[in-house]
This record gives C-alpha cells, structure tokens and sequence, in this order.
C-alpha cells in the first residue's frame, strides 16, 4: 500500500522544479502563439475557451496559413492515413526470407492499422503536428479504450511540464488543469473527492473551477517481489486536487509502459524542451505586421491626409466627398485647404520588402517544400524528379524526421502494439520469432523520398555491371540479383508478398532450368533421329557411280 502522504510530497517537489525550467520558456511561447496560432498554449489555469478577438492582432496571415501547410505536410508526407506509413520486420535478414514470418507480420500490420484507423490518432495527430510547429515540443497521451483500444489525447503548450531520464528521454509528465465538480466526481466517485468539492457537488453548484495535478513518472517505489498491481507496475500515476488535504489523493494507478509520446522539433543538447521553425520566424513575422501597419498607414496619409487651413475657415464645414463644395472667404487669398506634408512612401519598395518577409517566413516552415511537392506531384512528374529537385530541402528535414520517428511514431507503435497483445488482439506468432525484438520501418512519402538516395545507388550498380558484362561476361556472377530486388523493395516500401523469398526464387530458377534443359535434350534427340531418317534415304547405287566404286 503506497504512502500517499509521502508519494504527493514527492509528486509536489518534482513539479516545482518542472516548473521554474518550464516557466523560462513562457514569454516566447506567448509571443509564438500570439503570431502564428492565437487559439494555442494554456499558460494559466483559466486560460481556457479563448476569446477568438486575439486573431486581431494579426494583419498578415501568412505566418498561420504557412503554419497549416507545414501541418498538412507532415500528416500527408509521414502519417498518411490512406495509405501504409509503416512496416514491421526483424533484425536478422534471414529471419524476413521465413513464409511464416511475412505473414505473420502483415497482419500484425493490418490489424494495427485498423485499430489506428478506428481510433482517434489520425485527428489528434495534425494538433500534435501544430504544436511540434509553434512551440517545438509536443505531448500526446495514449490511453487504453474498451470501444477503440486507444484513445489519444493531444494536451497543448504550457499545460504540461516534462522531464527526461540520464539518456534523454521523456519520462516523467506533470500537469495542471481545472475541472468541474461534476467531472470530478463522474470520474472518480464522490468518496474520492474532498469535503468542499464534495459540498458544491451536493449544492448543485456543479461547474465551477477545481485546480488538480496529473502526474506520471517512473516508480521509484515498485517492490519487483510483489504482484503487478495498478501501484506496482513500472509507470505510476498520480492525481490529486491542489487544495485537498496532503494525504488525500484522488487516485493512484500505473502503467505497463510510458503511456506518452513527446517529441520534440530540435532538442539541443541536454535542454527539456526545444525550438521550432516558428521561433525561428518570429523575428520575420514581427516585422511582417509592422510593415503592413505602416505600408496601411501611409495609403491612408497619401489618400486622406492631414490638413491645414488658413484661420479664417475654422468654423468653415469642409466636404470630402465627391462634387462636395467648400467655401472659401475671400480674405484667404487662395490659401484653401492643403496637405499638412506631402506623403511620398515608396509603396512599391514596401511591398517587395513585404513579399521578401513573407518568402523567409515561408521557406522557415518548410512551406516551399511541401507546396512544391504536392504541385510537382500533380503535374505526374516521377519520385525520383521530385527527390533530385529538392533533396537539399528533404535533407534539412532529416533530422526532423529522426526525432518524430524516435519520439513520436516509435511510442504510439509500441504502446499501441503492447496493448493489443494484452488484450489478445494479435495473432500468435510462430516459433521463428520466440524472443525476438521487432524492427520498425517507415515507408511514407517522406521516408522514401528520403530512400530515394539510396535506390539511386542500387540503380546506378545494376546500370554499371549491366555495361561491363558487354565486354567482361563473367562479371555478372559478382551482381547478387536476388539481393539487389531484397534491397530495392525494403527502401522503395514494396509489399513483401510482392517479392518471393530467396529459397522460393531458388526453386523456380532451378525448375525454369530443368525445364530448358529437358527442352534442349528433347530438342537434340529431335535433331539426331531426322539426321537418322535422313541417311537412311540415300541412293547407294548413286553414291556408288559419284565415288566409281
């Protein structure tokens, strides 16, 4: 039985010093929000259901609808829902050529694919993309579901707090929220709740504010001699309200593996939390806003400028309307209504300057690429065109791609894999893979752009050896054919039913081969009985005259 007095103690601590290294980041977080998505990060607890007026603050749109771009392109280049985005192997290449294995793992495939597809994940997945965009660091929570399996859970900016273990990893998360009464006591059962919220429920006075922490982390605790119990696995949960009593807890539970995904855009060094392609523009978007302000300004000094007048027309009405009149004391000597100063602002300058921000802003989220990408692939160009014409932008998103694949896509897998194996929703797998760890491949567009260079490599081998057998025939026994088409459909993502094991290629190279040798066999005793049939018709008596035998 855990000490909850103790283990709150504990929890309190670790989210105290959570949060002084998460407030640090506050202020930029603010500003990134207020450029590029409004609508994102909860930096206090009342920080909810947003006044949408804060989109006012923004002219030019530029930064959000590249924003969205860089959003639609990763959901589209590398966790598609239309198509494949993963596939499952083995770490022994001998262990792929098993019959046994393919099938088994294809399934595995499938199945995880409709569970992926019957959940949640695909529509949580573009608000984690968001976050990983704005504010570097994202966290989605997968949750066990009786209906679905799992349930996904996308909690925004400023909501949460992480720590990382000694290899840099998340795992540990802290949040703080507000809920209501009646949520509280739904979820947890009212002899759970404390006395005030226990009152306000009874009163009816159901909707107001509840401040309680959500904390997971590893269990320091865990007694390995004792059964795995809800308090005695390898993760634990804490939930607690803020202003309950120091022994009161709401509930104590664990999980069998880290239940979160955080990724993070470009971690540096041992830093929690990271940059991200808005921090980057946000100087350029800054200035974006004040060049449209002042560009707005000086149409409108230019149009409707200031003016001055000569005394004698100061209780004169003056009209600016079209074909309005104006009257003018003669006394004025001509002066009438001027311009205070004449407005000359360089407009056309302005806007290549404008145009110039908006391109930085652009090519920092990436949106160029995307755009690119999806116009090239409209016009029906090849993959390998595509690739050869950006490969310098795919490669600045390598590393990118590394760390969703490390921190993001690896931890849904995993979860998603461990609890349908707990529930019995996998196959049993054959006794070629007792013990053995699978392997995650990732065949999306992006990954295999990515590939691209690689399939390059192994064309350019096959186009060299196929030149030097012209004139050097036995250098085609040194090309490994059946290797080479192993290679060539692990990188290009092909179907693994598509292409037969070695043993199976084996056999119909050797079938394929008796049966040309039986023809040629055939073939020649073909030819020696007409050589026969055709020596036995020969005229002796004729040949005897011919020799004058």
């Amino acid at each position: 039985m855990q000490d909850y007095a103790k283990l709150r103690k504990a929890v309190e601590m670790q989210s105290n010093e959570m949060k002084r290294i998460h407030d640090v980041h506050i202020d930029y977080w603010k500003e990134c929000s207020m450029f590029f998505s409004p609508v994102r990060g909860r930096f206090l607890l009342s920080d909810k259901n947003k006044d949408f007026k804060k989109f006012h603050n923004i002219i030019n749109n530029t930064g959000l609808r590249a924003l969205r771009t860089l959003v639609s392109g990763l959901m589209t280049g590398v966790t598609n829902p239309a198509r494949p985005w993963f596939r499952l192997s083995t770490p022994d290449p001998s262990l792929r050529e098993s019959y046994n294995v393919k099938i088994y793992l294809e399934e595995v495939e499938r199945r995880m694919r409709y569970v992926f597809q019957k959940s949640n994940l695909y529509n949580v997945l573009p608000q984690c993309y968001k976050e990983l965009g704005l504010f570097g660091t994202a966290n989605l929570n997968i949750d066990e579901d009786f209906e679905k399996v799992i349930h996904c859970t996308n909690f925004t900016c400023g909501s949460y707090y992480i720590a990382q273990n000694d290899k840099l990893e998340v795992d540990t998360t802290i949040r703080r929220l507000n809920k209501t009464p009646r949520q509280l006591v739904r979820e947890f059962g009212l002899d759970k709740v404390s006395a005030p919220v226990k009152s306000l429920y009874e009163k009816h006075n159901t909707e107001g504010d509840v401040s309680i922490t959500v904390a997971i982390m590893p269990n320091e605790d865990r007694d390995f001699g004792r059964a795995m119990d809800k308090e005695n696995m390898p993760y634990i949960q804490v939930v607690y309200e803020d202003d309950a009593p120091k022994d009161k807890v709401l509930a104590v539970s664990g999980y069998h593996e880290f239940p979160q995904a955080t990724p993070r855009w470009e971690a540096v060094g041992e830093d929690v939390y990271s940059i991200s392609p808005c921090m980057e523009a946000l100087g350029d978007n800054k200035q974006l806003q004040h060049e449209e302000k002042s560009k707005a300004k000086s149409l409108d000094k230019m149009n409707n400028p200031p003016l001055v007048a000569p005394a004698s027309m100061k209780n004169t009405p003056v009209s600016a309307l079209p074909s309005g009149i104006t009257f003018e004391d003669s006394q004025s000597e001509g002066k009438g209504l001027r311009s205070l100063y004449e407005v000359r602002t360089p407009i056309g300058e302005l806007t290549n300057d404008i145009q110039e921000v908006q391109r930085r802003i652009s090519s920092a989220l990436y949106e160029d690429l995307f755009l690119m990408l999806a116009n090239d692939r409209r016009s029906g160009i090849t993959a390998r065109e595509v690739e050869e014409r950006h490969e310098e932008k795919l490669l600045m998103l390598g590393n990118v791609l590394q760390q969703l694949n490390n921190e993001l896509l690896d931890p849904i897998i995993d979860r998603t894999f461990a609890i349908m194996a707990r529930n019995n929703l996998l196959p049993t797998p054959p006794e070629e893979l007792q013990g053995v760890t699978l392997k995650i491949e990732y065949i999306s567009v992006l990954h295999q752009a990515q590939n691209a260079v690689a399939l390059r490599a192994i064309e350019r081998s096959y186009a060299f050896v196929s030149g030097l057998v012209g004139l050097y025939p036995e250098a085609r026994h040194k090309f490994d054919s059946f290797q080479a088409i192993d290679e060539y459909g692990e990188y290009a993502g092909v179907p693994s039913k598509i292409i037969k094991t070695n043993d199976a290629a084996s056999q119909a190279q050797k079938a394929e081969q008796q049966q040309q040798a039986q023809a040629q066999a055939m073939e020649m005793m073909q030819q020696g009985a007409q050589t026969a049939k055709d020596a036995s018709q020969i005229d002796t008596e004729k040949l005897q005259e011919l020799t004058g035998a």
